[in-house]
């Protein structure tokens, strides 16, 4: 029995499907998701290039965004297979909803 997903399950579908191929890239897997990551686990600050307390202060906090920024990306890329598997799923019928009524 098959599903029809909804339009804006569709469209998830096709953007997810676009994150995956982007994820499948070796731009992404060799360049720009281990600079993500590096990004993420080590961002430094040299307390020395600040002239404050004020400005290391804004300094980390920059790193900090910077990293967690970097932290969603990664996130949101490698979700993309997980939805790609479950809108297939849901449109072969094989995902059930356990809380419909009457199903």
């Amino acid at each position: 029995m098959e599903t029809k997903l909804t339009p804006s399950e569709q469209e998830d579908l096709k953007q997810s499907q676009h994150l995956l191929d982007l994820a499948r890239n070796k731009g992404w897997q060799e360049v720009l998701r281990p600079w993500l990551q590096s990004k993420v686990q080590t961002s430094w600050l040299d307390p020395r290039k600040a002239g404050s307390d004020e400005e290391l202060l804004y300094q980390y906090k920059v790193a900090w965004g910077f990293a967690q920024a970097a932290d969603e990306i990664l996130k949101f890329v490698e979700s993309a297979k997980d939805k790609v598997d479950f809108y297939l799923k849901k449109e072969r019928g094989e995902v059930t909803n356990k809380f419909s009524i009457g199903k």
